[in-house]
């Protein structure tokens, strides 16, 4: 993170050693991230709630067409402060 700055973070929201909700919380602790959009893409929608609560800006269920992609990622985009 402090290395490359992301504009946006597209991730899973099925993390195999790690709750989601824990990862983001994580991730918003260090100043680098903590405005920084982050989209959360699962095929189980009842996630969808739980990342949102949990600190993601926006969430997709699985499978995603790329239109539906790039409308999240430009809104998300417009939400970060200049």
């Amino acid at each position: 993170m402090a290395e490359c700055r992301p504009d946006l973070i597209l991730m899973e929201a099925e993390l195999s050693d790690m709750d989601i909700v824990e990862f983001i919380s994580l991730l918003r602790q260090r100043p680098e991230a903590d405005r920084v959009p982050i989209v959360a893409m699962s095929a189980f929608a009842h996630l969808k709630s739980k990342c949102l609560e949990g600190g993601c800006n926006d969430f997709l269920q699985k499978p995603i067409k790329m239109i539906e992609l790039m409308a999240h990622v430009t809104k998300c985009l417009q939400l970060k402060p200049s």
